[in-house]
């Protein structure tokens, strides 16, 4: 039995392709898309983390083992994404109250 995250689950796929996008332009100062990439993230990785649990629990051990690492990476990349955005939102939020007068 052969899985492929493309075929099975392309909609989640998508979603990953479109927070990897987001990641990647996410700027130092950018509070809104700090903070909603920090959800959307949290929220993909519940569904990432939903879909390796579903997937352990049909494989025996040893089955599949590149899938099941590349999911845990997937999961371990999307907790990062969201720790990491929700840091910038704190800094820019923090930089823009502080800045404040200086406007």
């Amino acid at each position: 039995m052969t899985i492929t995250l493309e075929e099975n689950y392309s909609d989640e796929v998508i979603l990953l392709g479109n927070i990897i996008k987001r990641y990647n332009n996410l700027g130092e100062n950018d509070i809104n898309g700090a903070y909603q990439l920090s959800k959307d993230s949290l929220q993909v990785y519940n569904r990432f983390s939903t879909i390796k649990y579903d997937i352990k629990k049909q494989l025996t051990r040893g089955q599949e083992a590149a899938l099941k690492d590349r999911l845990k990476e997937i999961c371990d990349y999307l907790l990062s994404v969201s720790t990491h955005s929700r840091m910038v939102w704190k800094y820019a939020k923090e930089s823009l109250f502080n800045h404040k007068e200086d406007l």
